[in-house]
């Protein structure tokens, strides 16, 4: 299931950068495939997919089906005014809504892309922790193996859709530190009370994602540097802190953290 809802949202995306269903297809085997497959690299198994290769069999299947129904899912929410400040392709023609004084995030953004990304990445994030820990590596290693069953995936299909990559980017909100907050949590969870390991992982999954659907409805980012773009609006200090985003831009929620908004491309 959860292998599937990461298919899906990896499909919008693709799909949204302008690429037919072969492109949305290989980005989503790329997006579900790519960080488990460097996880069992290094660690030195058998990758997960060539063992049960049902995986693939339902990324396609999923990507596929995702590719065919967006565009209707989308037409209809954008008829109805589910949308929040967000532009849409559909077709040859842009629709463009705006409730931002009703809604403080998009019912659409998070209901349908934003929250099912989250819950896969940190799904996975938690499983890859789960498997290195079992194989009995150390600690760091399996803090490692949980973020790289995560979001290595995402690198791959940021970098096929030619979009910023969310775990490097200093635009985007908070995507990696979820991902450690939860790896770190279910390993030491799985260390020192491996008989609730269950529980573990539930409580390592909420916490992650509370804070990045906090992130994402708060605009939290990590600092950066001072660039000559930031020096001319007025920044003194040596980097950008989080709390002085607000003389910043403020760039659009379901443009998945990075790269022009679809509509303007």
């Amino acid at each position: 299931m959860m292998i599937s809802m990461w298919a899906y949202t990896a499909t919008i995306r693709a799909a949204r950068s302008d690429m037919d269903i072969v492109g949305c297809l290989v980005v989503a085997c790329a997006a579900c495939l790519g960080g488990g497959t460097f996880r069992d690299a290094f660690l030195g198994r058998a990758y997960f997919w060539v063992a049960d290769p049902s995986f693939l069999t339902n990324i396609l299947v999923s990507s596929f089906a995702t590719f065919i129904a967006w565009p209707f899912m989308e037409r209809s929410g954008a008829q109805k005014g589910k949308f929040d400040n967000i532009n849409f392709h559909y077709k040859s023609y842009v629709v463009t809504t705006s409730l931002s004084h009703v809604l403080p995030l998009s019912y659409v953004c998070l209901g349908w892309y934003l929250v099912p990304d989250a819950i896969g990445m940190l799904y996975f994030t938690v499983v890859g922790t789960h498997i290195a820990s079992m194989a009995g590596a150390p600690f760091i290693v399996t803090l490692l193996s949980g973020l790289c069953t995560g979001c290595f995936g995402g690198v791959a299909q940021d970098l096929l859709c030619q979009r910023k990559i969310r775990i490097l980017s200093s635009g985007g909100r908070l995507y990696t530190v979820p991902a450690v907050l939860t790896s770190l949590v279910y390993a030491l969870w799985s260390r020192y009370q491996p008989e609730h390991i269950r529980t573990g992982g539930a409580v390592a999954l909420g916490l992650g994602l509370m804070l990045r659907l906090a992130a994402l409805h708060w605009d939290l980012k990590l600092p950066v540097w001072l660039n000559s773009h930031a020096k001319s609006k007025g920044y003194r200090n040596e980097w950008i802190m989080p709390w002085e985003k607000k003389q910043e831009p403020q760039e659009p929620l379901f443009d998945w953290d990075g790269g022009a908004p679809a509509a303007s491309q």
